[in-house]
């Protein structure tokens, strides 16, 4: 969709910021749908490759204007590395990533490493990685939070009457079919497709193969229906199958930006937001019977619930508001021209 009509959406409400995120870091902005607007030969060309490629040219053609390249997303950030490589002289490149040590970004990551002069990432399993695995060095690796449209999922006045899951990339639905099967309160599942990566690839399967028992449903949502169903919950559940990477973080925000009670899996990678027992509840990976327990805790222990639920939103306003993301972003960015040169710096750019 272009980048106009999802400004217009998030202006008036009706969906999370993103596209005023990003004009919030004050960059100039390169993305997909900028790419179909190129004009005559050159955009005709770029057009015809894959995107992350079609990027990383344009990057290279555009390198000599700019200080400072900040990337967002594995794919491009991996295409942008590798035509800043070939080039003699180029600005400093920031990345933003959370699942690096996915094979097809940590293999062409260790060749591509020096493409790349400081990574950001909300995972500290992944920064690890990155440094132990990849070969970065750790003042190349900076920790950020997350961030979530606080404002647009912010408590609502609902009265809580279901359990709720939402999300597509690695999810363990089954899992939580299996453990909300024959309870009384109705279950409500938002997903289209079930992603789940085995190692080399990702599968998605349609959510509607799912075997369901009476009292669970799932259907798609638009932002505005999910943010509905985010305050009619009682217990927000987010089922994870194991991974390295943290899977769910964005589902896991938002519930807790509305105040809501949550259940996550703790995987391997799934750990720097949840605080076991303060600000939500972790069960163990592909287990039906301890997330039964805890979900039937939730639903027992309203005021217990409730108390999570609190914390999670002060925490959510205390870490992970996108105004304090855009501006620790700007931050890394201006701190990775000054590195590179001790000129001021006034242009950046975000790919």
């Amino acid at each position: 969709m272009p980048r106009p009509v999802l400004r217009e959406q998030e202006a008036a409400g009706a969906a999370p910021r993103r596209v005023l995120v990003e004009e919030m870091l004050g960059f100039d902005l390169l993305g997909e749908s900028d790419l179909a607007g190129l004009p005559g030969v050159r955009g005709a060309l770029l057009r015809r490759l894959p995107v992350f490629i079609a990027l990383g040219l344009e990057v290279a053609r555009r390198r000599r204007d700019y200080d400072v390249v900040v990337s967002w997303a594995e794919k491009y950030s991996v295409g942008i590395a590798a035509m800043l490589m070939l080039c003699w002289r180029r600005p400093r490149h920031v990345a933003i990533m959370d699942w690096i040590s996915k094979p097809i970004v940590r293999v062409p990551l260790r060749i591509l490493r020096r493409g790349i002069d400081r990574i950001l990432t909300w995972s500290s399993v992944q920064g690890e990685f990155a440094v132990t695995r990849i070969g970065f060095a750790r003042d190349q690796i900076t920790f950020i939070e997350h961030p979530v449209d606080q404002e647009f999922f912010a408590p609502m006045r609902q009265e809580p009457a279901i359990i709720f899951s939402a999300g597509e990339t690695q999810r363990d639905f089954q899992t939580l079919i299996d453990a909300v099967s024959g309870l009384q309160t109705p279950t409500l599942i938002a997903a289209s497709r079930i992603g789940v990566f085995n190692g080399f690839r990702t599968y998605l399967t349609d959510a509607q193969e799912l075997s369901l028992p009476v009292g669970v449903t799932v259907k798609t949502m638009d932002p505005q229906e999910l943010r509905r169903s985010y305050a009619q919950a009682k217990v927000v559940v987010v089922p994870l199958t194991p991974a390295e990477n943290n899977a769910g973080i964005s589902v896991l925000l938002e519930a807790m930006s509305m105040g809501r009670p949550v259940v996550v899996t703790r995987t391997e990678g799934q750990v720097d937001v949840v605080r076991d027992g303060e600000n939500g509840l972790y069960v163990p990976p592909q287990d039906p019977i301890a997330l039964r327990d805890a979900i039937g805790r939730l639903l027992a222990q309203r005021e217990f619930a409730e108390t999570l639920g609190r914390t999670a939103r002060e925490d959510v306003l205390e870490k992970h508001r996108v105004e304090a993301f855009a501006a620790a972003v700007r931050n890394a960015a201006h701190s990775a021209a000054r590195r590179g040169s001790e000129v001021s710096v006034e242009r950046i750019r975000e790919s």
